[in-house]
């Protein structure tokens, strides 16, 4: 079962329990005094708010798979979407006038109800996922050792992903020298299937086979490029169509120009403070790499002290990647991409096309290069245009050295080959919840 699969059945789950926890406010809270009246006047208010609630659900990363465990850790997050359900029911009730019901004890009701349900259908679903439908595999692979590692070791952090892995062999030859017994899966990398003899005789086994770098996609969501080479490449990577290109033109107009003038308060206050603090630029524009490895000014709010007269911060002009808690970064600054309000600027950018809203994030001409030197396949970067947020952005941290950017690179290839509207809008969507979030 894919992941999406998943999430699928973890979504409708919290559909019917909020249906369930409806049902049991009404029988609760009017307790002797339950009709049809009573079910018609609470039924379209409670229906849009928990249109609401589920979108809190989102925005607090509940139907990420990997957070579907109620553990403590994750208790942090649940506790809080409830809160912010809560708060949103007494919004929505006593300071909007469009229903005529203003539930008190009922809003407590609903929404105790369906945080108790909430947490024992989390804690189902778990529990079913990560023993009674996890199938035992085998892995074969004569991958690099880290790659294979970082598979082994997603599995066993992630039971829910519904594979076990029991033991692997780097000699496909040794694997078939075994007898073995109630094993579901092999995942088996595609060199070790080119032998012909090899091919024939994990055939006969009669197991599921799953190819390795196919396996590690759809689990990971991202490609080990170590595993991978021209010929895939060529295979695997589609042209945008011209539907695909002109629907996300259309959204990247449209949310780019919404968003400025949502947040046109906060970036004139960013720019007052900004100025106040040191008197220097507002704006930085530095030189990136954009599509077919033309390039262009990306602009943003300047966040680091200014040396250069076009607001830049590095010594002698050498590009140099930010660090954690980078000395270079102003108080201002470190507000600003806390926020990301630092970036909004270059929502202009996606108005002029030199980037879409979606997309690998651009990087320097210098770092490009660089890249492209240590990192296989890099330039593949470059047959679409880059994006304000990436897969790679809401998936990983920040790059600050080339084993990082390397990973991050897996996630941008990824998204090329799997671009679709409906990604598009899931990571704008990812995009906003780390906003407000912070997470």
């Amino acid at each position: 079962m894919k992941n999406i699969e998943r999430i699928f059945i973890l979504f409708w789950g919290d559909i019917v329990i909020l249906f369930s926890s409806f049902w049991l406010t009404l029988i609760v809270g009017f307790w002797g005094d339950f009709n049809q009246e009573i079910i018609e006047s609470h039924s379209v208010p409670f229906f849009f708010l928990h249109i609401g609630w589920v979108i809190i659900l989102f925005l607090f990363n509940l139907y990420e798979l990997k957070l579907s465990k109620p553990n403590i850790s994750n208790l942090k997050n649940i506790g809080q979407a409830l809160v912010s359900c809560f708060l949103l029911g007494i919004v929505f009730f006593y300071l909007t006038p469009f229903f005529e019901i203003t539930p008190k004890i009922n809003l407590v009701i609903n929404t105790v109800t369906f945080g108790g349900l909430f947490f024992l259908w989390r804690r189902m679903f778990y529990l079913l996922f990560a023993k009674n439908f996890r199938k035992k595999a085998i892995l074969i692979t004569s991958e690099s050792n880290q790659v294979k590692i970082n598979f082994i070791n997603f599995l066993e952090n992630n039971p829910h992903t519904g594979i076990e892995i029991v033991n692997s062999y780097t000699d496909a030859e040794v694997f078939l020298s075994q007898e073995y017994s109630n094993i579901d899966i092999l995942i088996v990398s595609g060199n070790v299937l080119k032998n012909p003899q090899i091919f024939k005789a994990i055939f006969k086994r009669n197991i599921e086979i799953l190819e390795f770098t196919q396996a590690y996609e759809n689990l990971l969501a991202k490609i080990p490029i170590d595993t991978i080479d021209e010929s895939w490449l060529i295979h695997k990577i589609p042209e945008e169509n011209i539907l695909y290109k002109t629907i996300k033109r259309c959204v990247d107009i449209f949310i780019s120009s919404l968003a400025l003038i949502i947040f046109s308060p906060f970036l004139i206050l960013a720019i007052i403070s900004i100025k106040l603090q040191d008197r220097g630029p507002i704006f930085i524009k530095q030189t990136r790499t954009g599509k077919h490895n033309i390039p262009f000014k990306l602009l943003k709010l300047r966040s680091m002290v200014s040396l250069h007269s076009d607001g830049s911060a590095e010594s002698g002009g050498v590009p140099t990647w930010a660090e954690k808690n980078d000395p270079r970064i102003t108080s201002v600054g470190n507000i600003l991409r806390k926020t990301h309000i630092d970036e909004l600027p270059q929502l202009i950018n996606v108005l002029r096309g030199d980037i879409s809203l979606v997309g690998p994030r651009p990087e320097r001409p210098e770092f490009v290069a660089k890249l492209e030197q240590e990192i296989p396949f890099y330039h593949m970067r470059h047959i679409i245009k880059p994006g304000f947020t990436g897969w790679a952005q809401i998936k990983f941290r920040y790059a600050r050295n080339v084993l990082d950017s390397k990973e991050k690179f897996e996630y941008d290839l990824y998204y090329i080959k799997n671009r679709n509207i409906i990604l598009d809008f899931g990571i704008i969507t990812k995009t906003i919840q780390i906003i407000f979030t912070h997470q």
